[in-house]
């Protein structure tokens, strides 16, 4: 799944194809494609399994989990309405092996 779009575009295909559903179950293909997506970026052993169950299980722990991942993987933290760069080193954390549970 590489599309070579620029982050922008890409972020709109993946919200169209979450928001707006034309076959059944798009949504649930899309979010499972984008959260092994985010486990290859970084590196997360992940099967194609695992991430559909997960979605099918709970979306919302699903996007929870991604959204945390990326926050740790790259020094983020919450600001004023928007994440930014963790000034502190020691908040990063090491690299895993998989997404945390």
């Amino acid at each position: 799944f590489n599309m070579d779009l620029d982050e922008s575009t890409m972020c709109l295909v993946v919200f169209a194809g979450i928001c707006c559903e034309v076959v059944p179950c798009q949504s649930l293909g899309v979010r499972t494609v984008a959260r092994l997506e985010v486990a290859k970026k970084y590196e997360i052993k992940e099967e194609f399994m695992h991430s559909l169950c997960m979605e099918c299980c709970c979306c919302y722990c699903s996007t929870w989990q991604v959204q945390n991942e990326i926050i740790l993987k790259e020094g983020l933290k919450y600001g004023c309405a928007k994440l930014v760069k963790d000034e502190n080193p020691k908040a990063v954390t090491p690299a895993q092996t998989e997404m945390q549970r």
